[in-house]
């Protein structure tokens, strides 16, 4: 195979005074979970090497009962019935931006949720040696005016890096491997890893993690597989392939692949890459990415105090933006076409088979990793001519995409709808001919408003990412919160982290607290749990419904606080959307079984039936795939005719003027 050419530069600290110690040369093999027993990443809500015991901290439950759950400081009213995004008082201030005290609610109506500021960021660190100013000068900044004992927080780390003891004490070895889409950075960093004793990927995607662990299988590298809610250990693998929340932080190995390292710079994910970067035990670690996450990067690698080798990379196939729109029924074999919701990539597909005769194939974020898989699958052996994808497809999915094609311009996020942001065009017009499935690329879209705004955007590569970083609380800070502050309510401590803590270098690292993490917060809170047991809750994978937890999880809560083993068999509502027979209710049964498979994991005795809930996902998967490929295009409502996919309303133009 043709090797993609390299160019290596190298960035080393001019200070040799570096706090990091000589690691241990010996390492033992990654631990692979059996069940509980797993030392969980960030997302767990667990430190590391810690397995939850049910009883641990609990308060007796019928004094907790006489007990009503008192707002956060600075809100006013009772406590909301409801944990939701829209009823949380947080508000994530522009990195770099000084924090005041905490506002009174009756003076200003708080917004519902974040809002980060992507184009004010803090001044860049400088790349050069670490200095006395970043070194830890043992003091944590709490409310001005503070009169509580600050000793309760003298243990805490004054850095950041400094809540990872076991990566500080290795003499770690970075690499950073940065070029655009198809320039061989995954190949690269898969033969290193090859070549080595022990080792873990990190992706962004569980699909992506497995399909890393196929390609390692298949060189005949044992290797398990560790994401949130599916776990497959190979006994005596040295290798894991996971997603990136769940990095061990414990034990040593020889080598870490951190993939899209810039999704550090992201608002929502950011934190996990983050601390993968911080904290991964390995001597060697490889981060993989977009040129534009080069400066932040090795501004974070020298305020480590640890080498880095860069190696830039340049594509290994090219691609031709087409200087026509493409009508949907002209779409050539091998090709994609990316959409930004479930809705549009339905009605796309059902247009594609119900008016063109095509055999289209799809990939959305709601279909479960089986199904996806399989999606991918056949599009990739020529069973489905074409693919139709959300955004999703951007984060390295290596599939034999001949030609990319925008259906359009905007996308929601939440809130409102929004032109697509240039690097994510960049990153899904980079998966047009991928290298040894094709060998020239071709990029278009299906409406010419959209394609003029496709080639203004690959018209000039994005701009470099930020130097500022966002972190969020884990279980060493919550834990010394919640005795500084006197209290086992989460969303409390979450409120004081966010508003209040800081730590060194705070205008380049700031805490940021996930709206759904507060509204779960909220909710777990009425309920006489450990902290530690809140904290893990708080992230769990929670399917939401119009900005709410569904009602499921509640019984979950309840019945850990009671000690109750959670069955299948007894979750009504469960049981009825498993005996619904539509698309939406089995997606939604889908989520809710991952999440029990999520929590078997963590609470093993308390969620037994793992193989039940994964037969009953296998019967899900066989549905959905069923309710694909039956689906039909867009029809009127009235008459019964044919819409176009892009169409907004149910009813054509002749049946509506008739009305």
């Amino acid at each position: 195979m043709k090797k993609p050419g390299t160019r290596r530069t190298s960035a080393q600290p001019s200070s040799s005074s570096s706090s990091s110690s000589s690691a241990n040369s010996s390492h033992t093999k990654p631990r692979i979970p059996v069940k509980a027993g797993y030392c969980f990443g960030e997302d767990s809500g667990l430190p590391p090497g810690v397995v939850v015991k049910q009883r641990d901290g609990m308060r007796d439950a019928k004094a907790f009962s006489q007990e009503a759950h008192r707002p956060p400081k600075g809100t006013s009213g009772s406590h909301p019935s409801k944990g939701t995004s829209d009823s949380h008082p947080f508000e994530v201030p522009q990195v770099g931006q000084k924090k005041s005290g905490v506002r009174a609610a009756t003076k200003t109506a708080p917004p519902p949720e974040p809002v980060l500021a992507k184009k004010a960021p803090a001044p860049k660190v400088k790349i050069s040696a670490p200095t006395a100013a970043l070194q830890s000068s043992n003091k944590v900044t709490g409310k001005k005016g503070q009169t509580r004992d600050q000793e309760t927080l003298s243990h805490l780390p004054t850095r950041l890096d400094g809540f990872y003891p076991k990566a500080r004490a290795m003499k770690r070895k970075l690499t950073l491997v940065v070029g655009p889409t198809n320039s061989g950075k995954t190949y690269r960093a898969l033969e290193r890893l090859k070549a080595a004793q022990s080792g873990v990927y990190l992706g962004p995607l569980r699909l992506l993690a497995l399909e890393v662990r196929d390609r390692l299988l298949d060189m005949e590298i044992p290797t398990s597989l560790v994401t949130g809610e599916l776990i497959e250990e190979i006994e005596g693998a040295k290798f894991i392939s996971a997603t990136v929340e769940m990095v061990n932080f414990d034990d040593e190995i020889e080598v870490a692949v951190i993939d899209e390292v810039q999704m550090v710079g992201d608002e929502e994910r950011g934190s996990a890459w983050l601390q993968a970067i911080l904290g991964a035990p390995a001597r060697e670690v490889w981060m993989l990415g977009a040129p534009e996450a080069k400066e932040a990067v090795l501004a974070l690698a020298e305020w480590m105090g640890e080498p880095v080798e860069i190696i830039e990379l340049e594509r290994l196939t090219p691609y031709e933006v087409l200087q026509t729109h493409t009508k949907l029924g002209d779409l050539p074999p091998g090709s994609a076409v990316v959409a930004f919701s479930r809705g549009q990539v339905i009605d796309i597909a059902g247009e594609l088979r119900d008016r063109f005769r095509r055999s289209p194939a799809l990939v959305y974020g709601a279909l479960s990793p089986e199904v996806r898989r399989e999606q991918a699958r056949q599009f990739r052996e020529g069973e489905a001519d074409i693919l139709v994808c959300t955004d999703a497809v951007g984060l390295g999915l290596n599939l034999p995409i001949a030609a990319m094609f925008f259906s359009t311009s905007t996308k929601y996020n939440g809130k409102e709808e929004i032109p697509v942001p240039k690097d994510l065009v960049w990153q899904i017009a980079g998966r047009a001919g991928r290298y040894g499935m094709g060998e020239h690329g071709k990029v278009g879209a299906l409406s010419a408003d959209t394609l003029s705004f496709v080639k203004r955007s690959l018209s000039k590569r994005p701009e470099k990412l930020p130097v500022a970083f966002r972190y969020e609380a884990n279980w060493i800070i919550v834990e010394a919160l919640s005795k500084f502050l006197q209290t086992d309510k989460l969303a409390d401590i979450l409120f004081y982290f966010w508003r209040e803590l800081q730590l060194e270098r705070s205008r380049e690292f700031a805490p940021v607290v996930p709206p759904s993490q507060v509204g779960l917060a909220w909710r777990v809170d009425r309920y006489p749990l450990s902290l530690k047991v809140k904290l893990m809750l708080s992230r769990a994978p929670v399917p939401m419904i119009r900005d709410e937890a569904v009602p499921e999880f509640e019984q979950f809560v309840a019945s850990i606080a009671r000690e109750e083993p959670v069955l299948l068999s007894t979750t009504p509502m469960l049981q009825a959307r498993l005996q619904m027979n539509d698309h939406q209710n089995a997606e939604q049964a889908v989520k809710l079984l991952t999440l029990y498979c999520w929590l078997h994991y963590r609470l093993p005795r308390l969620f037994p039936e793992f193989e039940e809930a994964q037969i009953e996902m296998s019967k899900l998967n066989t549905a959905i795939l069923g309710f694909i490929g039956k689906n039909k295009g867009k029809k009127c409502r009235e008459c019964g005719k044919a819409l176009p996919w892009q169409s907004k309303y149910r009813i054509c133009d002749p049946c509506y003027r008739n009305s």
